[in-house]
């Protein structure tokens, strides 16, 4: 599947600035959109031309244009909507967007889910080796009831005037995830 690595090497790249700067860089994700629209497209032509096999292409992890670019729009929108309501990223925004358009709607939704659980995770296991169990649970009892009580969700505990919260990585997780997908999906 060439589509897979060379989607793969570019989430490679993403995962390295992310992890280092926290930033998914628009150099990584628009080449990588177009390399996915430009390879789907020239196997539409071929096909459309006579010139190669449907099967020929699949294997070569060729989904076709209007699936690239619907992908492309879905996986983009959930995040989107992500971002306006959560504390996600423009560039993971991006960066699930190019992967739709790399895998198609379906598969491209499925490691848009995989990437947010395995992301939770990593984020939960970091808060919790950052702050300690303890203080996390206190802070999310102490959060919960004044939000019963007042309707109204704290994000930071009176005592110890610091934030509860970790980076989300999201590339490296978006990296398993489409290996979850392609590869255990073989």
């Amino acid at each position: 599947m060439l589509a897979v690595l060379i989607l793969s090497c570019f989430l490679v790249l993403a995962s390295i600035t992310d992890i280092r700067w926290r930033k998914i860089f628009n150099w990584t994700t628009y080449p990588a959109t177009l390399v996915a629209w430009a390879f789907n497209g020239l196997g539409t032509v071929l096909l459309r031309l006579g010139w190669v096999e449907a099967a020929d292409l699949e294997f070569l992890g060729y989904i076709g244009l209007g699936p690239s670019f619907l992908g492309f729009l879905i996986c983009g929108a959930v995040l989107v909507f992500c971002y306006v309501l959560f504390d996600i990223g423009g560039g993971d925004v991006k960066l699930l967007a190019m992967i739709g358009a790399y895998l198609g709607p379906e598969k491209g939704l499925e490691a848009l889910l995989w990437t947010l659980v395995l992301g939770g995770c990593l984020a939960l296991i970091l808060a919790i080796w950052r702050f300690g169990a303890w203080k996390l649970l206190r802070h999310f009892a102490w959060a919960l009831w004044n939000w019963i009580r007042w309707r109204h969700w704290v994000g930071v505990l009176p005592r110890d005037g610091e934030r509860v919260s970790t980076p989300l990585f999201l590339a490296p997780c978006a990296l398993i995830a489409v290996l979850i997908v392609t590869i255990g999906g073989l």
